[in-house]
């Protein structure tokens, strides 16, 4: 794996009765996934589910660089617009997170093990 792996994470509180369209919009078979899935940049995608009862969702990307990254969005910005368009109604409050050296390295090892396969860990049915 090159060192200039570039992950891009970000949390979003889901309003309240959105949580079934968030999961299925950017889960594993969601919208989302299927359009950075056209870059042959993206190295592997994850929905991280909310801990402790509480809305606040994750997504992780990795993709090989962060040029990699900002070239397909660029190319693909007006598809890029309207998700966003669409996602930002289901929620409130969103961020982009900093990813720690520790995190990287868990993250790049369990895609090595997954042969670096697009990941994603939302069960939907667990959150009716």
């Amino acid at each position: 794996m090159s060192l200039n792996i570039f992950f891009n994470e970000w949390e979003f509180d889901v309003k309240k009765g959105c949580i079934e369209e968030f999961v299925k919009l950017n889960g594993y078979e969601g919208t989302w996934h299927q359009f950075f899935l056209e870059s042959e940049q993206l190295l592997g995608y994850a929905l991280r589910k909310p801990t402790n009862h509480n809305k606040t969702f994750g997504t992780v990307e990795m993709w090989k660089s962060e040029e990699g990254f900002k070239t397909y969005i660029a190319r693909e910005k007006e598809r890029y617009d309207a998700l966003c368009a669409a996602n930002a109604q289901l929620y409130d409050n969103s961020r982009r997170v900093v990813v720690s050296k520790k995190f990287a390295r868990q993250f790049v090892n369990w895609t090595r093990i997954q042969e670096i396969n697009p990941i994603q860990h939302v069960n939907k049915e667990s959150y009716k």
